[in-house]
């Protein structure tokens, strides 16, 4: 991990450049981000963070954080709806198509 590397350098990230982190949760995100204004790096001048799941936590941080609203309570209601089908034995659907939703915030370049 890129952001691990850079810690052990002491900073330098010996040739090695990123200018965007996208995390797959926004606590990992949130991480990023901290660990990205300890080094010093402009968010989101310097190195963008986006995050997934556009938690409470989103709107918590300073900045606030971009990140992908994957409509994780649709998809927790539909699993338990799916395996409760299944249990009871009944037909269950192939196939569930879910949008996302992009979220712009401040931990991104417009």
């Amino acid at each position: 991990m890129q952001c691990l590397f850079l810690k052990e350098n002491s900073g330098k990230n010996d040739g090695h450049h990123f200018d965007a982190i996208i995390a797959c949760d926004d606590e990992l995100a949130l991480g990023a981000l901290k660990f990205a204004q300890e080094m010093e790096l402009r968010v989101p001048e310097q190195v963008s963070i986006i995050g997934c799941n556009n938690s409470i936590l989103s709107i918590c941080c300073q900045p606030e954080l971009s990140s992908i609203d994957n409509k994780c309570e649709f998809l927790c209601a539909n699993t338990v709806a799916m395996l409760m089908r299944v249990l009871n034995k009944e037909e269950v659907s192939q196939k569930v198509v879910v949008s996302t939703k992009y979220v712009e915030r401040h931990t991104t370049r417009k």
